[in-house]
């Protein structure tokens, strides 16, 4: 008898194991993926086409690229709300620095450039950005590429998902 308890218990254990597993690669990507006709989503600002992690629930939004080493030069993150508002983004957690660029109803209205991490720095200390108006998407890029790739405010901005 006690055999049979020990079989299941080991069984019941890697079951759980493997549960947890499968949950921490599933939160480790976007809980979404769209895809455009190059097979990765993207999103288009003023002429440049940007490959994107997609954002979507609370979750996501507030991981962000937090803990990242690094993007790739043409991608970036794009935070995608049904509402327009008022978000907060900081830099906790962050690895590089990056541009991020405010969007409403598919326009740039603002641009933060080269918004640097702060280590060791204690949350409450961490500077706080805010747009300009309330926005419906927020975009992410490495820092100095809004710049470089010529995009600036009143641009539009297309989704390729």
């Amino acid at each position: 008898m006690n055999k049979k308890i020990i079989i299941w218990s080991v069984f019941i254990s890697i079951l759980l194991g493997a549960a947890c597993v499968a949950a921490f690669i599933r939160n480790s990507q976007p809980a979404e993926t769209f895809h455009g006709e190059s097979g990765r989503p993207f999103v288009t600002a003023g002429e440049k086409n940007i490959f994107v992690d997609i954002a979507l629930s609370e979750e996501e939004w507030a991981r962000g690229l937090s803990g990242r080493l690094s993007m790739g030069e043409d991608e970036g993150m794009i935070f995608l709300s049904r509402e327009k508002r008022f978000p907060a983004f900081w830099m906790k957690d962050m690895i590089f620095p990056i541009d991020i660029i405010w969007i409403s109803d598919g326009k740039i209205v603002g641009i933060e450039r080269n918004v640097s991490p702060r280590p060791g720095v204690p949350e409450r200390d961490l500077d706080l950005y805010i747009p300009p108006e309330s926005v419906d998407a927020v975009l992410e890029i490495n820092a100095g590429k809004a710049a470089e790739w010529g995009v600036k405010i009143g641009d539009s901005v297309g989704f390729g998902f």
